[in-house]
């Protein structure tokens, strides 16, 4: 008999989405599955949807409370059954034996938790994104401090593996015992402080060789991805990701880490806002680009070791911020800008 998994899936305003991904879910080769849709408040069809998706019997729809990712997701697990549990993003979809090819490494390797890797999707162009680490096992707590979870913080210019909780197979009773949930939207990232909860009570971790996962950017407009307080968030998040990594006693390579994931946001952040300029406006970006190269975090930051972390598209704008060169970092953001929009014309 298969063990019970659950599957949980946050649901807010995915109407144009959520019927590919129910569809790769309802599909699996794998079968024994509860499949919880939590519908976050939405304003479009899915909870329309989603009560239809009820014709088969291992649906479950919770209807939330605009709690956000997080808590939709701690929704669905505080009514799961499954033996073990997987989290899919509703405008995501999954190939029809992922899970069955998770399940299958984590009996081989009779691990208590198991990493895939994932494809990114955005229109027509698929990016395989295999798990570098595919076949390791991982059994001790060093080595899934050091070799896992230090990992998931960002990359040191050298290796990463992708912190989402998607495209994981984890332990229900791990989470259950230990009363693990994710935490409230203040989070720019809840999937890392997860994260740093669950995996030093893993017991053996393997690493998976399918690439299943979909994760799909679908044309989400700019102006919905800029938020206005980010900066703040971002620092936020970076604070509590030095704590929990003081707590549990991670070396400097971690804090490097850390580091590589505040400036790496920070110049995602700056490039988003100046993309949106015609709703942020010329001087509030420059204001906030002076503001993020003037702050004491940024200009503390250990550019020396970071410099082997950044390459390609972001080098330029990370040795602009390092000499904290403003005014050439807001024109080199806007002709990026404006290079963007005559390609995609």
């Amino acid at each position: 008999m298969e063990e019970l998994i659950s599957v949980i899936i946050p649901v807010y305003n995915v109407e144009p989405y959520l019927d590919r991904c129910m569809k790769s879910i309802l599909n699996q080769t794998y079968k024994n599955l509860e499949i919880i849709l939590v519908d976050d408040k939405s304003i479009d069809r899915s909870n329309e949807m989603c009560l239809e998706y009820k014709i088969d019997p291992r649906v479950i729809v919770v209807h939330g409370q605009n709690a956000g990712l997080s808590g939709a997701r701690n929704s669905g697990l505080d009514i799961a059954r499954g033996k073990y549990v997987v989290f899919i993003d509703s405008d995501d979809y999954v190939e029809i034996s992922m899970i069955e090819n998770l399940y299958n490494c984590m009996k081989k390797t009779s691990a208590d938790t198991v990493i895939g890797g994932f494809k990114r999707a955005i229109g027509n162009h698929v990016e395989v994104r295999k798990n570098r680490f595919a076949g390791k096992v991982y059994d001790n707590s060093d080595d899934i401090k050091n070799l896992v979870l230090k990992k998931m913080l960002a990359s040191n210019g050298v290796d990463h593996i992708e912190m989402s909780v998607w495209k994981i197979l984890f332990s229900m009773d791990i989470i259950q015992d230990n009363h693990l949930r994710f935490p409230d939207k203040k989070y720019l990232c809840e999937d890392i402080i997860f994260d740093f909860d669950y995996y030093p009570l893993a017991k053996k971790v393997a690493m998976s060789d399918d690439t299943g996962y979909c994760y799909c950017l679908n044309g989400e407009s700019l102006s919905q991805m800029y938020q206005k307080d980010k900066f703040d968030r971002i620092t936020f998040q970076v604070s509590e990701m030095r704590t929990l990594a003081k707590e549990i006693g991670f070396d400097e390579e971690a804090f490097l880490r850390i580091e590589n994931f505040y400036i790496g946001n920070l110049i995602h952040h700056m490039k988003t806002m100046v993309a949106c300029i015609n709703k942020v406006g010329k001087a509030e970006c420059k204001v906030e680009i002076k503001n993020i190269c003037s702050s004491d975090d940024v200009r503390h930051s250990n550019w020396k070791g970071l410099d082997k972390c950044f390459n390609g598209r972001d080098k330029i704008p990370f040795e602009l911020m390092r000499d904290n060169k403003v005014c050439l970092l807001y024109l080199y953001l806007r002709l990026l800008t404006i290079v963007r929009d005559v390609v995609r014309k």
